[in-house]
């Protein structure tokens, strides 16, 4: 006799086998989600997985964004405006850009990103489905302007934080992001993926960021650096905004064992919002 468990067990079995026979778009997105995780790392393809063409450029980096922006809905957000701004800080090859125009098809996106070969990909992506309203600007978002030394990943860890592993070492033009934010009356989304820069641009912004609704931050922790996210939880409940946090890299024996990934001990992704959202 079947167990509760064994029950539930099968029923969700038998629910993904349902799925895969009668739904054809489920049957293709999964077939060329095999497809992709099949492709070597660093090698350039394109996809389908989204309806419309994808070009991307790394396959373990392009299914994680494809999980976590799709699958998982990870940004989002309701807004009372059909034409929402989004601050889209470290727009990588576009998945977020995508997602954004999916989620509001008038939305206004300012996109940053300063890795040249990926910013090619990204304006690819962007004429491939047919976007408009998306400002790319292929800088940098830092506390200033200036110029600054850049690790290439190869993939979205990208980064300012020049003692990371990478590919090679080029330079970056950057933005304030403060500039921006000002420059606004609202901004209805921000979003911070910007590889270990980020606690640097929220302290720069700490006392503006009451005119945004909803931030996203990936936090990042590296090894052998002070770990700031007491700092960042801070600032953002002194503008007024409650905080969730789901792990990203972590470890499950800390105090044993401590994984890294990309000179990353610890990953989180903060979700900032005010209490009437």
């Amino acid at each position: 006799m079947q167990s509760y468990k064994e029950k539930i067990v099968m029923l969700a079995l038998l629910k993904k086998i349902y799925r895969y026979v009668a739904n054809p778009t489920f049957r293709r997105q999964k077939n060329e989600y095999r497809r992709i995780k099949r492709i070597p790392r660093f090698t350039p393809f394109t996809t389908s997985i989204l309806g419309k063409q994808v070009h991307a450029i790394d396959s373990p980096s392009f299914l994680y964004m494809y999980r976590e922006i799709f699958r998982n809905e990870i940004y989002r957000f309701t807004c009372e405006s059909t034409s929402p701004l989004i601050l889209d800080c470290g727009g990588n090859i576009g998945m977020s850009t995508i997602y954004f125009k999916t989620l509001y098809p008038a939305a206004r996106i300012i996109t940053f990103e300063p890795d040249q070969e990926v910013v090619k990909i990204l304006k690819k992506n962007i004429k491939a489905h047919d976007l408009d309203k998306v400002r790319v600007i292929e800088k940098g978002v830092w506390k200033e302007k200036t110029e600054l030394d850049f690790i290439i990943s190869g993939s979205d860890g990208s980064s300012i934080v020049t003692d990371k592993p990478g590919i090679s070492k080029s330079t970056i033009q950057t933005v304030r992001l403060r500039d921006y934010i000002q420059s606004e009356e609202k901004v209805d989304f921000l979003k911070i993926d910007i590889e270990g820069a980020e606690t640097d641009v929220i302290l720069d912004c700490q006392d503006i960021l009451y005119r945004i609704d909803h931030i996203f931050v990936e936090y990042h922790s590296f090894v052998n650096h002070v770990q700031t996210l007491d700092i960042i939880v801070t600032i953002l409940k002194n503008n007024g905004f409650r905080v969730h946090i789901h792990t990203g890299l972590t470890s499950a024996q800390p105090f044993y064992h401590r994984r890294t990934r990309l000179g990353q001990d610890l990953q989180l992704n903060i979700f900032a919002y005010k209490d009437s959202n």
